[in-house]
């Protein structure tokens, strides 16, 4: 079983998401046996910019016209990410609140990677998936501030209950959430 794990927050060890996504990987590990897993940290790869030259290498590459260097550079290494997805049996991906949305490397990564025929088909008419990738684990997190400190929202534990079950394992994998030591989340939600 290989597995592309997603880091999407740049606060390692403080990241309230990072420490769902580290707890549900151990027990996912412990319960299923043979797993590899390829961690995409977007903070620590060096993803190109999506400027002019990766546009352009967009379309020359689906196309299949010639490229200058810069833009087969850039190609190459759009295909280098999409295919950490095409190896992946599975996604794991811990995304935080990012100003009342998702981070925005996380939007640079997709930008790139998600590219017809590498990730996805289109005939003219019809989109469809190229990958065949079933099941992914996601987790949301968002921190609520109170005047006690900070929290992580009630619902969350039954957002990982029911993302788990699509994920095709039992309850044991939402059951890390609550196995994490009690200070894991309360240090880690305080900025996610």
């Amino acid at each position: 079983m290989n597995i592309l794990n997603i880091v999407t927050s740049p606060r390692k060890e403080k990241s309230a998401s990072s420490a769902i996504v580290n707890a549900f990987l151990s027990e996912y590990r412990a319960h299923v046996g043979n797993v590899t897993i390829d961690t995409l940290d977007i903070w620590q790869e060096q993803l190109p910019e999506f400027d002019a030259e990766a546009i352009s290498a967009k379309y020359k590459g689906v196309s299949g016209e010639s490229m200058t260097p810069v833009e087969t550079a850039t190609w190459e290494r759009i295909r280098e990410l999409a295919s950490r997805f095409q190896r992946a049996d599975r996604i794991v991906l811990g995304v935080p609140m990012w100003n009342f949305s998702v981070p925005y490397k996380l939007k640079q990564l997709i930008d790139l990677s998600c590219q017809r025929n590498l990730l996805f088909t289109f005939d003219g008419e019809f989109y469809g998936p190229s990958l065949s990738i079933d099941k992914a684990f996601v987790a949301y997190v968002r921190d609520k501030a109170t005047r006690q400190g900070s929290k992580l929202s009630l619902s969350l534990a039954s957002s990982i209950s029911a993302v788990t079950l699509s994920f095709g394992c039992s309850s044991w994998a939402s059951a890390a959430l609550y196995r994490l030591p009690s200070n894991t989340l309360g240090t880690a939600a305080r900025s996610t």
